[in-house]
């Protein structure tokens, strides 16, 4: 069964750039409660070093002490987060995507899997579909990212956005498992669902760096180590947990501003505002 998963490009830096054109092109970054830390980062930004969680007093010192004095961070807008217009863009878009397929799974304010089993069209031409409907209807990019599970189809989002090549969409099923392979050899395992950076530590103590390292290892060393979603689920196309197959009703969500102050109120970009 194949599963897409669908997540917009620099979610909350995009959504200002659809309501102020003028920023279309330019780096932007969005700031936590108090203006304290970058929580959102436009591809332009990215380009610049901008790190998530970056307090926004040493990206302008950084940037200001890079050898062009106030030009180069003059070249940066920082907006205060707007929860409120995020939460309405996030609306639209899912209401995009459920026209897609019967079975959709909300799983962030940015993400939703859908079960793409059944429908007329090959994946991938749906996953072009999709991200130019969002597009033309939103003014949002959008990644997707195509696998026989939620965990393989959100690797693929992240091959999506890493390589042009792709075109915004990848499909991992129309690979052989060769090129599987070659594909998830550069992928650090922090990046696959259930990992994290933290545990991406744990587990490189255990030799385990790559998400090609996490498939070949056996799932008894993993649960010993670390989570049970990731224990349970790896990067197996078949045998993984059943809720890893299954998307779950949506669940009815809202954007609400983040009750924490400090550097830690965001954990990516830019799922932090939605309420379970």
């Amino acid at each position: 069964m194949p599963v897409a998963l669908v997540d917009c490009n620099s979610f909350y830096a995009s959504c200002e750039q659809v309501f102020q054109p003028r920023l279309q092109g330019r780096a932007v970054v969005v700031l936590s409660n108090n203006d304290g830390c970058v929580v959102a980062r436009s591809r332009e930004a990215k380009a610049l070093g901008i790190k998530m969680g970056e307090p926004w007093f040493q990206v302008r010192r950084r940037l200001q002490g890079q050898g062009q004095g106030q030009g180069q961070a003059e070249e940066v807008t920082a907006l205060s987060s707007n929860y409120a217009l995020y939460a309405d863009m996030s609306n639209r878009v899912m209401r995009i995507l459920g026209r897609f397929s019967p079975r959709q799974e909300v799983y962030s304010i940015d993400e939703s899997f859908l079960e793409l089993d059944g429908l007329p069209e090959p994946p991938e031409v749906i996953g072009q579909r999709i991200r130019s409907t969002v597009l033309r209807w939103t003014g949002l990019p959008v990644c997707v990212g195509i696998g026989p599970t939620k965990t393989l189809a959100k690797l693929a989002n992240h091959l999506a956005k890493q390589d042009p090549a792709w075109a915004g969409v990848c499909d991992l099923a129309v690979l052989d498992a060769g090129e599987v392979k070659r594909l998830l050899a550069p992928v650090p395992v922090g990046e696959v669902w259930g990992g994290g950076q933290r545990l991406a530590h744990r587990l490189g103590a255990l030799g385990i760096l790559t998400a090609l390292d996490l498939r070949r290892a056996p799932s008894k060393r993993i649960r010993q180590h670390a989570s049970v979603m990731l224990g349970r689920n790896r990067l197996e196309p078949r045998g993984a947990d059943r809720s890893d197959h299954q998307l779950h009703q949506p669940r009815r969500r809202e954007a609400a501003r983040p009750a924490g102050r400090g550097c830690g109120d965001h954990g990516r970009d830019p799922q932090p505002c939605l309420s379970p």
